[in-house]
């Protein structure tokens, strides 16, 4: 059952998507054609009308891509919490009368969500790197395998840190949106308003999350205290080799750290969720 809620939310959200993608990579390939008829003609304009025309529809291209990029961004957390928040309001009276667990139906909309999230920010590159085609961006790119290997060369490991980073993006969006799906889900038994409930159930969420934050960044000072007198020795005798690989080790003992932190919060909010979603439900 839970593949057919998959199916239904992807097809669902789909439309909407493509349209922002498109209309993104459309705005990026017009404002790359713009820079690059700017490169080969600019100085051969005459008509100071020209220029100027020339300088409006430039600006307006680019404030478009700016708008259009911001418009995919909060579209995208937008819809991926209303489809929850409708979920859990007069549209629950027919969702919670299919023949699906609490779990299916949670994992039916964070799923597409965190889909979804993976597949805007591929699609924001690909439109920024559209946009930087006529600035060189070919030789940019040919140019990062040689980056790479100078990273490696001075004892820096680039493929640690990219793993790191997307394993800390992933975590990090799987406890955001469940922060979010837990407020909505505990809102309604607070307070008689679902919108009113959900608002305040989320301060009362970020509040709790700031003091975990707090405590975490306490409990990492003395590892870190550690790394960085390891940083000073491997300096003081001139070891570079010594100093970048305890950059590293700051990275991964990082990810690990705030990894298992985030996981295990998730869960939490994950539990809290399907239990008002079990046996609080109340459909506002």
């Amino acid at each position: 059952m839970l593949g057919k809620l998959l199916k239904y939310e992807f097809k669902a959200t789909a439309r909407l998507f493509l349209i922002l993608y498109l209309a993104l990579i459309a705005v990026s390939a017009l404002n790359a054609l713009l820079i690059s008829l700017g490169g080969s003609t600019y100085g051969s304009f005459d008509n100071e009308v020209l220029v100027t025309v020339y300088s409006t529809i430039t600006g307006l291209a680019i404030f478009l891509y700016v708008l259009i990029s911001t418009a995919v961004v909060v579209a995208t957390i937008i819809i991926i919490i209303v489809r929850f928040y409708r979920m859990l309001g007069n549209e629950g009276y027919l969702w919670f009368t299919l023949p699906v667990t609490a779990n299916q139906q949670i994992l039916g909309k964070l799923i597409p969500a965190l889909v979804w999230s993976f597949v805007s920010t591929i699609v924001f590159i690909i439109s920024f790197g559209i946009l930087l085609m006529p600035m060189g961006i070919t030789e940019m790119i040919q140019g990062i395998p040689e980056i790479w290997s100078s990273l490696i060369e001075m004892g820096l490991n680039p493929t640690l840190w990219t793993v790191c980073l997307l394993i800390l993006l992933i975590v990090g969006g799987f406890e955001g949106y469940l922060m979010f799906y837990a407020s909505m889900a505990i809102g309604p038994n607070i307070i008689k308003s679902r919108l009113g409930g959900t608002v305040l159930a989320y301060l009362i969420l970020y509040v709790a999350m700031q003091i975990v934050s707090t405590i975490q960044m306490v409990l990492l000072v003395i590892p870190l205290n550690n790394l960085a007198t390891s940083i000073d020795n491997a300096l003081m005798w001139g070891n570079i080799a010594g100093v970048m690989s305890a950059v590293d080790s700051i990275m991964v003992y990082s990810t690990v750290f705030y990894g298992i932190a985030y996981l295990v919060i998730g869960i939490v909010f994950y539990l809290l969720t399907r239990y008002f979603m079990s046996r609080k439900l109340n459909l506002a």
